[in-house]
């Protein structure tokens, strides 16, 4: 870090820093302006979290925790400046390449003061340099043609102009800002809003490679003596923290859809359940009371009509003791809780290739694999699911399934010679037994691979590790 801009910061009326320890928000230095302002001296403050207000604290450390080399956010908390005094700094995190342990956090003592005034400050070229090299891009536009008549900072990284080309523009803001975008953008840089406090705005530009890209802007609008408007802003390429916000609402909808298809799986699952237990349980049942009622009725049948009856009798008990056997299985078979996840694996392909008539074809280990409940609870069923949807939509003939453990991890593989799955199926976000397969074996730090050519057939591979 540059030791004449951090000189420069002493006693600024704009900026203030603090060099941080990124490990436990330890104070390493503090420009004296900022002493003036916390007594930091006079409170024995030896820790940023101790002037944050505690409601802030956990969203600064993941701030700080979660800094990248490229991240120039500004953000804003609330920080601590005397009893029952509180007020909101905005502040911007920089690594110190230097010292990789040390954060530099430059701190915004008046943001709309350095707004209105900062042309004061261009004869201080050394400090304008070093401080907009912190951000993505500051600039200087002229309200009516938005044409661009000073800059600072790394806009022409962002955009893919060159200096000559940003400034030489007249319309150059309307040629970059994406259509979709531009009708806000004019919206919220209207003239008539001068005056008014500082603004933001998020939108997209389109920059010289024709890639589109997000970007915050902070700006506001002021008359200038001859009745012309300036935009005094600082534009942030936010693409890559747009791009995660969009990721985790995208992962957000799909476990709601998931959630909402497992719980319709369940009611299904209930009514085929009471289904079974009414019409075959309850049969039964039923018959046998009737049986019973008959021979309480008829105490002196001939020996061998009795024993007709009881014969029909004990074979109706069997078939229903066989009948909550299944029923008992689908829910949890029990032979994943006695015997252990390679005895159930095989039990299951026997009774697919039962069901369904297709050849199943397993290679498993002869000792059991250990493994946590949970690990072999979603193995199994994450099984269950590829088998289940082989029988569905493959048009198989054959499924071929390997079991072993390679290196400390298991590997778990189910090929089929089917129709194979396309590939916008493969990514359709709304594939729910896909989807419900990928998140049960990322629950336990598992990976997932389908791979799949059409009328050769699909392989799902599993891996989990053991420990």
């Amino acid at each position: 870090m540059n030791t004449e801009f951090l000189n420069l910061l002493e006693n600024n009326i704009y900026f203030g820093y603090f060099i941080i320890n990124k490990t436990n928000g330890g104070i390493v230095k503090y420009s004296g302006n900022l002493n003036k302002i916390f007594k930091i001296e006079e409170r024995h403050i030896t820790n940023l979290k101790e002037i944050i207000w505690i409601g802030d604290i956990e969203r600064f450390e993941h701030y700080i925790q979660n800094l990248t080399k490229e991240q120039t956010n500004l953000v804003q908390f609330e920080m601590y400046l005397q009893e029952g005094n509180y007020r909101v700094f905005t502040i911007n995190a920089q690594y110190i390449t230097e010292s990789p342990n040390h954060v530099l956090i430059l701190l915004n003592q008046d943001y709309n003061l350095f707004q209105n005034e900062i042309n004061t400050l261009t004869e201080r070229s050394n400090f304008l340099k070093e401080f907009t090299s912190l951000f993505n891009g500051i600039y200087f536009s002229l309200v009516e043609k938005y044409k661009i008549n000073k800059i600072y900072g790394n806009l022409v990284e962002i955009t893919g102009y060159t200096e000559h080309e940003l400034l030489n523009d007249i319309c150059f803001f309307d040629k970059i800002v994406a259509n979709e975008d531009k009708e806000i953008f004019h919206y919220f840089h209207n003239p008539s809003e001068f005056g008014q406090s500082s603004k933001s705005i998020e939108y997209r530009i389109i920059n010289k490679d024709h890639k589109q890209l997000w970007v915050n802007e902070e700006f506001r609008i002021s008359k200038q003596d001859n009745n012309s408007f300036i935009i005094q802003g600082i534009i942030t390429n936010i693409d890559r923290r747009h791009a995660a916000e969009n990721e985790l609402k995208k992962s957000r909808e799909q476990l709601q859809t998931l959630a909402n298809h497992l719980e319709m799986v369940r009611e299904e699952e209930r009514k085929e359940i009471a289904r079974e237990i009414h019409d075959e349980i309850g049969h039964s049942l039923t018959a046998l009371k009737l049986d019973i009622n008959l021979l309480l009725k008829k105490r002196f049948l001939r020996e061998d009509a009795l024993e007709k009856k009881l014969n029909e009798m004990m074979h109706s008990i069997e078939q229903t003791i066989k009948t909550l056997q299944r029923i008992s299985s689908q829910l949890r078979p029990s032979i994943l809780d006695h015997f252990g996840l390679v005895a159930a694996i095989e039990w299951q392909a026997k009774e697919f290739q039962k069901q369904t008539g297709l050849r199943c074809k397993y290679l498993i280990p002869e000792d059991d694999i250990e493994l946590d409940e949970h690990k072999s609870i979603a193995i199994f069923r994450i099984f269950q699911e590829a088998l289940t949807n082989i029988a569905r939509h493959a048009k198989a003939s054959r499924v071929d399934v390997s079991l072993e453990v390679i290196n400390n991890i298991l590997e778990l593989k189910v090929s089929d010679n089917g129709i194979g799955i396309k590939k916008e199926v493969l990514d359709d976000p709304n594939a729910l037994g896909l989807l419900g397969m990928k998140e049960r074996i990322h629950l336990i730090g598992g990976s997932i691979s389908i791979s799949s050519v059409l009328n050769i057939g699909t392989t799902i591979l599993i891996n989990v590790p053991i420990h």
